[in-house]
């Protein structure tokens, strides 16, 4: 039973190790892209704590991603953070990071060819549940809000879509 737990201890400090090195490498990316969008120190400052919180809240999720993809779903939280907190001062968030316009191009040729017409909101859940292919929860952890919230915006994203679909077959 000692040994059990004495491992269990281990892996979590490992798991914690990992999650601390992935933050210090991408610590001046989560800056430049919630400056970006804040253009105001103290404020990015706050925006960058968010991020790292929700970033350490889904430290599960993002073990499983594959090492090329962290960069990109790292600069989605922090580009959430920053938009959260730029429209109401708190950290309820939605959209997407640096790497956008390739994520969009790739999801475009292969299922979503209206997604750049979506609001930022619902590219993000899409995004998120195909692109990355992460469960809802995880969805929920990253943008900051409800499971119920993630799947009413990904039935909105996909009700928007048809509508898109049916205006061109009108056209």
């Amino acid at each position: 039973m000692h040994k059990v737990m004495a491992a269990k201890q281990e892996k979590d400090r490992s798991s914690s190790s990992e999650i601390v090195a992935i933050l210090d490498f991408y610590q001046s990316d989560l800056h430049k892209e919630a400056k970006r969008i804040l253009e105001d120190q103290i404020r990015t400052e706050e925006a960058v704590l968010c991020a790292e919180q929700r970033i350490w809240h889904a430290a599960d999720w993002l073990r499983l991603q594959p090492i090329e993809n962290l960069k990109a779903l790292i600069l989605i939280v922090a580009r959430n953070a920053a938009k959260s907190l730029q429209k109401t001062g708190d950290y309820n968030f939605n959209p997407l990071g640096e790497n956008q316009d390739v994520i969009l191009r790739e999801l475009e040729k292969k299922t979503f060819p209206h997604l750049p017409k979506l609001r930022s909101n619902y590219q993000d859940v899409i995004v998120l549940k195909y692109y990355y292919e992460l469960p809802n929860q995880a969805i929920s952890e990253l943008l900051g809000i409800s499971e119920k919230n993630v799947q009413i915006r990904i039935f909105r994203a996909k009700q928007r879509i048809r509508e898109f679909i049916e205006h061109e077959a009108y056209l």
